[in-house]
């Protein structure tokens, strides 16, 4: 997903897939990139989710897929 900010910032998240390009089950993680001069640079990709080893799984169970991104335009 792609938003603009209030502020003019592009901010883009996706899904960051390190073993295979395929859908969950996977180690997987969600990425954010921002760009503040309408797309022409970005600044490097931040891991924003992460869920690791959790439940008593091992990261490549433990995937996060498919987030989404909202601008609250009021507040």
């Amino acid at each position: 997903g792609i938003v603009t900010t209030n502020e003019g910032t592009l901010l883009a998240i996706y899904d960051v897939r390190y073993d295979s390009n395929r859908d969950l089950q996977g180690h997987m993680d969600i990425g954010l990139s921002r760009s503040t001069d309408k797309g022409l640079t970005w600044e490097p990709m931040k891991i924003i989710m992460d869920r690791g080893r959790w439940g008593g799984l091992p990261e490549k169970f433990n995937g996060i897929s498919d987030a989404n991104i909202l601008v609250d335009r009021v507040s």
